[in-house]
């Protein structure tokens, strides 16, 4: 009897493995978005050494690209030698041929140099089917596909409709004729199939969206802590602004209890426009000031009595 249940679990296991090969592997991996382009992680090993390397998604570039200055600036002895491993989110990959290219492909906003170091183009991406997916935290969703008889034809004729997807100076495109907010419609790419797939935008259900065409106030991020510094504030609301006393110059550190210094430039404006919330505390290192996007005015400040910590 437990012979032949030992054959019955032996036949199950290796049913499984063959069902498992026969299936796509899904994986899902941070990402960071700047406008509508997203940079993610990638993991190099070469000689028992890990390199953390951050990099761009960039479906209409043909060939993947790091940038050998700034490996070498890593301790990567000859960046021309291949890794021996490539990885991301546990994931292996198959490496390509990297060529040396400058990752600031698109004049980066401000204070993202640091994002990448390269690029990841098609020799990658035509292996996998890619959902690029905006809801916080925003994410790519990578689920590998059989390869299948390449045809150039179609790659050559799908490439324009790429190359307006990635813009790190704006969160619109526009895909097929229509306008697209890409800081919430999420999409799916095949360039196997040579098919682009948007689905419909995602909204935050627990946010009460009162969105401004432009932000509140015009800024600048300072170094070295990137705190954001408010340079002129909109006619409408200086009056408010001066009852409140919230001025150009302060150093603010807080929007809504999140640390300025973890957002970029589109995630800052999400806040300055009424995307995230109702009402804005923004807050520096001893006062709390509070905008209501229902009212159009500042309505409130407020000393903090214990001065949060310093970054």
């Amino acid at each position: 009897m437990n012979f032949r249940f030992f054959l019955l679990l032996m036949f199950l296991v290796q049913t499984s493995e063959f069902s498992f090969a026969d299936h796509e592997v899904s994986f899902r991996t941070p990402a960071k978005r700047y406008g509508s382009a997203y940079s993610i992680k990638l993991v190099l090993m070469r000689n028992g050494f890990t390199y953390d390397v951050p990099v761009w998604v960039k479906p209409d570039q043909r060939e993947s690209s790091l940038d050998f200055d700034q490996l070498a600036e890593l301790g990567w002895n000859d960046p021309r030698l291949k890794p021996e491993l490539m990885s991301m989110s546990d994931e292996s990959l198959e490496i390509p041929k990297f060529k040396n290219g400058k990752s600031d492909w698109a004049n980066l906003p401000v204070f993202s140099r640091s994002c990448c170091y390269g690029v990841i183009g098609q020799d990658v991406l035509r292996d996998f089917e890619v959902r690029f997916d905006p809801t916080p935290p925003a994410h790519l969703e990578w689920t590998r596909v059989v390869p299948e008889e390449d045809s150039q034809a179609e790659r050559k004729k799908f490439r324009p409709e790429l190359s307006g997807l990635f813009s790190v100076h704006s969160i619109y495109g526009t895909v097929q004729g229509k306008k697209i907010d890409f800081s919430h419609t999420p999409y799916r790419l095949s360039l196997m199939k040579s098919e682009l797939v948007m689905e419909p935008e995602w909204r935050d259900p627990n946010s009460d969206e009162h969105p401004l065409s432009s932000p509140i106030f015009q800024y600048q991020l300072v170094m070295p802590k990137r705190n954001l510094v408010p340079t002129q504030i909109s006619v409408r609301y200086f009056k408010s602004a001066r009852k409140v006393g919230f001025k150009p110059g302060l150093k603010v550190v807080r929007l809504n209890s999140t640390l300025v210094s973890t957002l970029d430039r589109f995630e800052l404006e999400d806040f300055l426009k009424g995307r995230k919330s109702k009402t804005l505390t923004i807050a520096t290192e001893k006062m709390s000031y509070v905008f209501d996007f229902e009212k159009n005015e500042f309505t409130g400040s407020q000393s903090l009595q214990t001065p949060p910590r310093r970054y």
